[in-house]
């Protein structure tokens, strides 16, 4: 309402608002009591140390998905050069902690809402290593690697899922696609069969998260 920070507030507690910021104030104090979002209504959420710019076009970052970033840096972290691939990017905020964590990966983000990638854009410069956007309909042609995992979380918890991807011999000519789930804490066991898709060498699964990354 005034462009203060919080520290300045303090500094200025007594000051009068004028009418314009008075009015701003009420508006947001009526906005909030609807039920939008404090994040909406700031345009800022913290996510790994990182602000990052917030609209009702992107969905909040969640502190849980932070151990989803967590567990793609242990997955990434044994290789030289990691490539990682963040799907439905909303605010960049998986793809951009990673950049900024993982200086020695190649990070690439997509997402099917234009809003959603002018967002991430205008979040990916926190970062210390620039990524690369792409709107998904691209992403066939853009991505030609591999996968090696898929991450998702789990809605309810946040718990981070581990998806190892690996070709099998299946005994009949072809090779066969065979999925590892790991939950932490668990010993990890084969996934049920699923469909799967491949775009120019890169898998993934129908349905697999809005935020799934894959490295490689």
């Amino acid at each position: 309402v005034v462009g203060g920070s919080r520290a300045w507030l303090y500094a200025h507690i007594d000051d009068p608002l004028d009418s314009a910021a008075a009015e701003g104030y009420r508006e947001l104090i009526a906005r909030r009591a609807a039920g939008t979002p404090t994040q909406y209504l700031t345009g800022r959420q913290e996510f790994w140390g990182l602000e990052l710019e917030v609209t009702p076009d992107v969905l909040i970052p969640r502190p849980e998905t932070e151990h989803l970033v967590e567990k793609a840096i242990e997955l990434s972290n044994p290789f030289q050069s990691p490539r990682i691939l963040d799907v439905g990017t909303g605010s960049g905020a998986i793809a951009i902690a990673l950049a900024h964590h993982l200086p020695q990966a190649s990070v690439t983000a997509c997402d099917l809402s234009p809003a959603a990638l002018v967002i991430a854009a205008t979040d990916a410069p926190v970062a210390t290593r620039p990524l690369r956007l792409v709107p998904a309909p691209e992403l066939p042609p853009a991505w030609e690697q591999p996968l090696r995992a898929l991450l998702d979380e789990e809605p309810a918890t946040g718990t981070p899922l581990a998806i190892e991807l690996s070709l099998q011999d299946s005994g009949r000519g072809a090779p066969r696609l065979q999925a590892r789930l790991q939950r932490p804490g668990a010993r990890g066991g084969v996934a049920p069969p699923a469909p799967a898709t491949t775009w120019h060498g890169a898998t993934t699964w129908h349905g697999a998260a809005s935020a799934a990354s894959a490295a490689r």
